[in-house]
């Protein structure tokens, strides 16, 4: 990861969000997305399985049996998937599928991002608190920088500018990154570099095509 750049909020652009910073390392195996049809690295997508009961369930860890089929980690994607009955289609056989499997896949991202984030906590990875993240982009030893997706405007310019070459997550709310902490809420938090920290990325990234928020920078 590059040092981030000391400048203002309002000299440079804001940084890009997780979704544009490459998850896909050379050598990274790649799915064909059962919705679009493109193939790319099995990072940014999601696995499922048809179960015992014929069931499509979602298999976000990657670990259970049988023949796995693969959609882009977006709910555009998942939805048309559904819709369309490609999975249907991609297993021959009459399967159990609805829009309720979207939302579902949305809750269990959610719950490994947050996860991950609790375990790089206890790895003392993690820091939380305005003052404390600022320190930690002057000493240039941050790689994620984390503000809440209900951040008020105010909160998010003041730690944009020094976000600049790092990846910035905001698909978290407050609420959901506090969990993490076991507090109520947190706005601002940060990873350095670690195992626990590019698993949390993964699982950011995912979650994020689920419900992608703004960066809340403007123009």
């Amino acid at each position: 990861m590059q040092e981030p750049a000391m400048i203002t909020a309002n000299s440079e652009p804001a940084p890009a969000p997780v979704s544009a910073v490459a998850l896909e390392p050379v050598g990274e195996p790649q799915r064909r997305c059962l919705s679009t049809g493109v193939v790319g690295a099995k990072e940014s997508m999601v696995r499922f399985v048809v179960g015992p009961d014929l069931a499509v369930v979602p298999d976000v860890a990657e670990r259970l049996p049988g023949h796995g089929y693969w959609v882009a980690a977006n709910r555009d994607a998942l939805t048309d998937a559904v819709r369309r009955k490609l999975f249907v289609r991609a297993a021959r056989r009459e399967v159990g599928v609805d829009l309720a499997l979207v939302d579902l896949v949305e809750r269990l991202l959610l719950r490994r991002a947050t996860d991950v984030l609790a375990m790089a906590r206890r790895a003392g990875l993690v820091s939380a608190g305005f003052e404390k993240v600022r320190g930690a982009l002057r000493d240039g030893s941050l790689a994620v920088v984390l503000t809440a997706a209900d951040a008020a405007e105010d909160a998010v310019r003041k730690i944009a500018g020094p976000t600049t070459g790092l990846s910035w997550v905001r698909c978290l709310t407050s609420a959901e990154i506090g969990l993490a902490f076991s507090q109520e809420n947190v706005v601002h938090a940060a990873l350095r570099p670690g195992a626990l920290t590019d698993r949390f990325l993964r699982e950011a990234y995912r979650l994020e095509g689920f419900r992608p928020v703004d960066s809340g920078i403007k123009a």
